[in-house]
């Protein structure tokens, strides 16, 4: 059956979120009570989470994982003519032995289309937010006013996760918890939110134009599709130099599968966006 029960629930947390994000551009700190800062904080976790950036991940997660599941279920064609076998066995049918050849071929090639059910890319959004959120409440927060002439820019895929000092060319993988590693949310055109460090405490200031500049370029260059600046002129220039309309991301994951003594092993990383 339909439901707009799930959009309800999101449209309380953007209501508490308009308030909260108009008192901070008006300059006005502090929080009505501690629930308003628990549900700013699933607001700001939903900005990773319901994104079509990640509706694209998780589809690729478990499209992948389903394909190497299927391989680990079905490593030989004698294993996929028993399960056949024992298929026809309990619907009292005749073993189709062509049938079961080309099903061991099309899952060893891959020729078969996976599709993922969108109720499970909502639960894992609603999942992964609410954690997400209590990781980021023992955080620190730091909110930021914009320079005068320079207005934060924001995307589809506005929650971005710089890489701590020293780790712009290492491979390894990084997040909200890295130390070092950075979180920056634009929130609208003159106020954004950085996340660094564990602590749980709120911080209130402003950022140098370079700075603010630079939170801009790692947005655009961290976007999936879209770009939203409220200054054409600026946006023109900001694309032409981080030269975002030259490239498309592919996968936000990268994966690799390998065999160890007979046993399947599979593992995916977040592929690096080209930030600094």
């Amino acid at each position: 059956m339909k439901s707009d029960g799930l959009e309800q629930m999101l449209s309380r947390f953007e209501a508490v979120a308009r308030n909260v994000i108009a008192r901070l551009d008006a300059q006005r700190t502090g929080w009505e009570n501690e629930q308003e800062r628990v549900s700013f904080a699933i607001f700001i976790a939903l900005f990773h989470c319901r994104t079509p950036a990640f509706d694209k991940e998780q589809t690729a997660m478990a499209e992948r994982l389903y394909r190497v599941w299927m391989k680990a279920n079905h490593p030989t064609a004698a294993v996929t003519a028993q399960w056949f076998e024992e298929m026809a066995r309990e619907a009292g049918e005749d073993v189709d032995t062509e049938t079961a050849a080309e099903f061991f071929k099309a899952v060893r090639d891959d020729d078969y289309d996976v599709e993922v059910p969108r109720q499970h890319i909502l639960k894992l959004m609603g999942d992964a937010a609410l954690h997400l959120a209590e990781v980021l409440l023992t955080l620190n927060w730091t909110f930021v006013a914009a320079p005068p002439d320079l207005a934060f820019i924001t995307s589809d895929a506005p929650f971005m996760i710089a890489p701590p000092p020293g780790m712009e060319n290492d491979s390894r993988a990084y997040g909200v918890l890295t130390p070092g590693a950075a979180t920056t949310i634009p929130l609208s055109p003159t106020t954004c939110i950085v996340i660094q460090g564990e602590g749980g405490q709120d911080r209130y200031g402003h950022i140098r134009k370079d700075a603010a500049r630079h939170i801009n370029e790692n947005v655009a260059k961290n976007s999936d599709r879209f770009i939203i600046a409220r200054d054409q002129p600026y946006l023109e220039r900001l694309v032409k130099r981080t030269r975002v309309d030259q490239y498309r991301w592919t996968s936000r994951f990268e994966f690799n599968e390998g065999e160890i003594d007979g046993d399947l092993l599979f593992h995916a990383k977040r592929a690096r966006p080209p930030v600094e």
